[in-house]
């Protein structure tokens, strides 16, 4: 059950703005797309007329030929720990350039014989020993095959050694490399920060290694499933300080030698190093040690403090929401000038960039608070899910992200429980990617492997759909399984695969066994079955519900009726859909699919509170009970975020009325404000643009009337 939320006129009349904004949105995707196919179908090859053009010559696909032509490691090795030296030179050399040497030694065991070693290793410069890039010996005492010649190759970026005879199934060895690398300002692998303070450059050495940037700081078995130990050695000038995933150790002089303890069992792209001149703040619960680092002057100006304070309480949320303790010693956090994304979640030492960590309570902005609490929230979710219990292979990288962008909404609003700072959910992520996942163009949540192989196809994955898609999704499950059940699935999940690999169907089964195990919860289908249909295909149902025949019908939502969907679904692009729904202002009990009559009299208001990742349509007669209840009597009792449902109501209104329900209406461009009034002030300058303008078909008597409705309704909530 949610919240009753009563909003005053000026809370209205904001949601009205970002209704006709969020629609705005959509058309000018729409307003895109179709230029784009216009500008394909004039092509030559398409059947229509047109100048000729060259067209570039056809390329042909590169057919893997041997094991190290194939971007995925084989399954025949598989790394148990590391140790990794590093000196980053924060001084160019002779040359200008920044630079860090090292070694490593990976100690790993052969699953099945074979004369080859396989690892990734990027833009590294090796040490020959005897003219080949590494030596290999032996982890106890197994023979060791002499090594036959080694190499590196460029397009899957493998390190490459061959040997005189077989590794033998089952028996230990140890791979030692010595390399150079540059310490470059390209914001991958292990790289340079610059910035000004006090009018100097400083340096600082930091490192980004998601997704596949391991592989450039030293050589490594850079898959999510190779987990392993990892044992860091970091030597730097006396004046600075080393940081990485776990808690110093030692240090030494005249440079210092900081070692660090052991990590937990891993993946590599959650490695972090740091080094830097920066200072921190620091805190403490019962056994975990919080530290903020930052440049001295942000130290100084107390910029660090809100993070640190609010640390503590969302580590504290989680540990109780997922029944399972922080899994490590400490919790560095550290605001980098230089940094790509947002922020990265590596294990115990989180990245930020400077604006997703500092708040200065002198300068910064309210939003800049919530956006500093939100991110905060989103990395340490990270820590269990994502760190602890990781994805086997790329393809399923919205279940990291996915829930880590919803959770986030759960433990900020812990941590700030005055803010309702949940309802953001409905703004931020639902809202934003439906515009997107109503593209022929989309993809689904969960792609085959075979699908996502190369590293740009790995980066591709972090989009709208992984992390706005994944959340609303999975705030949908946790809506019809309730959020207790929802919670005690996730437990048993990350207690059960701690420091493993897992699919997304052992999320499903543990959540399944949760829903068997709690008296009174009835679903139509097995977890998988219904979460299946929302991961395996892409898009969303529109449901309309006709109030006048009782009808309640779905279809796959896409913003241009026209376009063809060229990738086919096993489910035909249905779904099981869980329904929240009220009439006449009361609460009705879930169920699935609308499988019961909604005709009357009374207004009808199906996904309540958007619990469901769908949109609806009603009958013109619905529609105009709902803008007459909304006329009436805006502040609604009893209605869960009510005002929150523009996409079912002032949103749903426009884009149902005008592209799903009159199939003469096939685009609209632009509202026709000389027919009616909806279109005025500022979207009236978009919908209008000649550059925009489309026909607008016969439109009825009765659509004026609701449209007429909707532009009242918004004059009368500025009064």
């Amino acid at each position: 059950m949610g919240k009753v939320y009563h909003f005053s006129k000026n809370a209205v009349l904001g949601t009205l703005v970002l209704a006709v904004t969020a629609l705005a949105t959509i058309i000018a995707l729409s307003v895109a797309y179709h230029k784009e196919r216009a500008n394909n179908q004039s092509k030559p090859g398409n059947g229509a007329s047109g100048t000729s053009s060259t067209s570039a010559p056809p390329t042909t696909p590169f057919t893997p030929k041997v094991p190290w032509d194939y971007y995925r490691l084989p399954k025949g090795l598989k790394p148990e720990s590391y140790n990794v030296n590093l000196w980053p030179r924060l001084k160019p050399n002779s040359d200008g350039l920044y630079i860090f040497t090292g070694n490593s030694t990976v100690v790993f065991r052969c699953l099945k014989d074979t004369d080859l070693i396989i690892i990734h290793a990027n833009k590294l410069n090796f040490t020959n020993f005897k003219g080949m890039h590494a030596k290999l010996s032996s982890h106890h005492e197994e023979a060791v095959p002499a090594l036959q010649k080694s190499w590196l190759t460029a397009r899957t970026e493998y390190l490459v050694v061959q040997l005189q005879s077989k590794l033998k199934a089952g028996a230990m060895y140890a791979l030692h490399t010595e390399f150079m690398g540059e310490l470059a300002d390209d914001l991958e692998g292990f790289y340079r920060s610059e910035y000004l303070e006090n009018g100097l450059k400083k340096i600082v050495a930091t490192s980004q290694m998601q997704p596949t940037y391991a592989r450039q700081a030293f050589p490594c078995f850079d898959e999510p499933a190779m987990k392993a130990i990892f044992n860091i050695t970091i030597i730097h000038d006396p004046d600075t300080v080393a940081l990485s995933n776990g808690k110093e150790k030692s240090h030494g002089v005249p440079v210092k030698v900081t070692t660090f303890e052991p990590t937990e069992k891993m993946s590599t792209y959650l490695l972090a190093f740091i080094v830097s001149d920066f200072i921190s703040i620091e805190s403490s619960t019962s056994n975990i040690s919080i530290r903020i680092w930052a440049r001295r002057t942000a130290i100084d100006n107390r910029q660090g403090d809100y993070a640190l304070n609010v640390t503590k309480p969302i580590l504290q949320f989680y540990e109780k929401y997922y029944s399972s303790n922080y899994p490590l010693s400490k919790s560095d956090q550290i605001a980098l000038p230089d940094f790509n994304a947002g922020a990265m979640e590596n294990w115990g030492l989180v990245t930020y960039r400077e604006t997703a960590l500092l708040y200065d309570p002198m300068l910064s902005s309210t939003e800049n608070k919530e956006k500093v609490t939100n991110v905060i929230a989103h990395e340490l979710a990270h820590m269990w899910f994502g760190n602890l219990v990781t994805l086997h292979w790329w393809n399923d990288l919205w279940l990291n992200e996915g829930f880590a962008s919803y959770v986030e909404y759960l433990g900020a609003d812990y941590a700030e429980p005055t803010w309702n700072i949940k309802d953001n959910n409905i703004l931020n992520d639902v809202q934003k990617v439906l515009a997107i996942d109503a593209l022929a163009s989309s993809h689904p949540l969960s792609r085959k492997e075979e699908e996502v192989s190369k590293p740009a196809e790995i980066s591709e994955m972090f989009n709208s759909i992984s992390y706005n898609k994944g959340a609303a999704v999975l705030r949908m499950l946790s809506e019809f399984l309730t959020e207790p059940v929802f919670a005690r699935g996730l437990s048993s999940y990350l207690n059960t695969f701690a420091f493993k690999n897992t699919v997304y169907t052992d999320l499903w089964d543990h959540l399944q066994q949760a829903v068997d195990n709690t008296p009174g919860l009835d679903i139509p289908r097995s977890v998988s079955e219904i979460m299946n249909r929302w991961t395996l295909q892409m898009g969303f149902p529109v449901v309309t519900v006709d109030t006048q025949t009782g009808t309640v019908t779905q279809k796959h939502f896409l913003l241009d009726p026209d376009s063809v969907v060229g990738r086919p679904s096993q489910f035909n692009y249905t779904w099981f859909i869980p329904i929240k729904w009220m009439k006449n202002g009361v609460d009705q009990q879930q169920y699935w699919l609308l499988d019961k009559t909604v005709s009357g009299e009374e207004w009808v208001l199906a996904n309540t509170n958007v619990s469901g990742f769908f949109r609806v349509n009603y009958d013109l007669d619905n529609w105009g009970r709902l803008l007459s209840q909304l006329n009436t009597n805006h502040q609604v009792s009893h209605v869960h975020g009510f005002w929150f449902l523009r996409a079912n109501i002032l949103y749903g209104i426009v884009v149902s009325l005008l592209v799903s329900a009159k199939t003469e209406i096939k685009k609209v461009y632009c509202l026709n404000y000389t027919k009616f009034s909806l279109g005025r002030g500022t979207t009236k300058s978009f919908f209008c643009k000649s550059e925009n303008m489309q026909v607008l078909s016969q439109v009825t008597f009765r659509e004026i009337q609701v449209l007429d409705q909707v532009e009242n309704l918004s004059l009368n909530m500025k009064s």
